[in-house]
């Protein structure tokens, strides 16, 4: 669910009350959080915007089974982009969750993804909420939080459904 819906603060809680970890992916910031009263919930800021207290979340949710492997996924285009791999036309997109990560050639930046709502309506798609360069070492730090998106999804209940 994105940032625009009033649940994004209630679920993912205050970070003064309960404790959110945060993984730096290129200028995105990932915080996950396993709240015992919320469940694992994990939020995307704009990681190069000042004053952190002030930020709001671009988008929020729920970790749901396989979330991990699409970040693997992720994790592995970052990779062929950095070894020299191409985009030649049009775009790649990678479902994490609800979030759409899609990967393009821009002539001044050079490759770039942008961050779009999963359930975002054609017209939203234009605008992303988040875009920014493909930089070096993404791939390695996209794994790091595969790694604990593993974690919670181990003890997600059985159904695969969410808690809280």
């Amino acid at each position: 669910m994105s940032a625009h819906s009033g649940l994004t603060r209630a679920r993912h809680p205050n970070p003064k009350t309960y404790e959110r970890e945060a993984f730096q992916v290129s200028r995105l910031l990932f915080e996950v959080c396993d709240h015992p009263e919320h469940g694992k919930t994990f939020a995307l800021f704009d990681g190069g915007a000042p004053a952190r207290d002030m930020r709001r979340p671009l988008f929020s949710g729920f970790v749901g089974r396989g979330m991990s492997a699409q970040i693997r996924a992720l994790a592995d285009q970052c990779d062929r982009l950095d070894w020299g791999g191409k985009i030649e036309c049009g775009r790649i997109p990678f479902l994490v969750g609800h979030v759409l990560f899609e990967f393009h050639r821009c002539s001044e930046r050079g490759h770039v993804f942008d961050l779009i709502a999963g359930e975002a309506t054609p017209a939203k798609r234009a605008r992303p909420l988040f875009s920014a360069g493909v930089q070096r070492g993404m791939g390695t730090q996209l794994r790091r939080l595969a790694h604990r998106f593993d974690e919670l999804e181990a003890g997600l209940p059985p159904e695969g459904g969410q808690c809280g």
